[in-house]
């Protein structure tokens, strides 16, 4: 799970929490004795291990934008890194191709219509193509790479292990 739905799963959990001691209420139009629950199923799933192979292996190159895009605006480069896009791909993307393979993630399906961040899927498909699909691949790619690289404090205490084995 990654951080994201770590964070999400905590925010619903401590929500549920606190109206379930009645420290917060939501409004409901629903009369005080009838109890109605939002189901969600989760549609998809990318797993963190998955994205990172994913990631890894995908040709940057191989990309191409679509005639026609502009450059994109600095916001629109936010979104694409944001959870903006992950959201929208849940809420237009549904059953079809897995555009976001490279970004771990879930989606849910329930019965509330989910609304796009960017406005309308149209514009996520416009954002998605033109502006987000090469910079998140490169944005997932090097993290990938920087966790698959020791770090300094890992080689450190190899290089010490390895001269207290030679000392003995």
């Amino acid at each position: 799970m990654g951080k994201f739905g770590f964070l999400f799963i905590m925010t619903v959990a401590i929500v549920a929490f606190l109206w379930t001691e009645n420290v917060i209420s939501i409004p409901t139009s629903v009369p005080p004795q009838a109890v109605t629950y939002d189901e969600y199923v989760i549609e998809h799933a990318i797993s963190s291990q998955s994205a990172k192979n994913v990631a890894l292996s995908m040709d940057v190159n191989s990309i191409e934008e679509p005639f026609g895009c502009q450059k994109c605006t600095d916001r629109e480069m936010q979104y694409c890194l944001g959870n903006g896009l992950v959201n929208d791909h849940c809420c237009c993307d549904m059953n079809y191709t897995e555009k976001l393979p490279f970004i771990a993630h879930t989606c849910y399906f329930g019965r509330q219509l989910c609304k796009p961040v960017a406005g309308d899927c149209i514009e996520y498909q416009r954002l998605l193509l033109c502006c987000c699909n090469r910079h998140t691949l490169i944005h997932w790619k090097q993290k990938s790479v920087a966790s698959n690289t020791p770090s300094l404090k890992a080689i450190v205490m190899l290089m010490l292990a390895l001269y207290v084995w030679y000392l003995h």
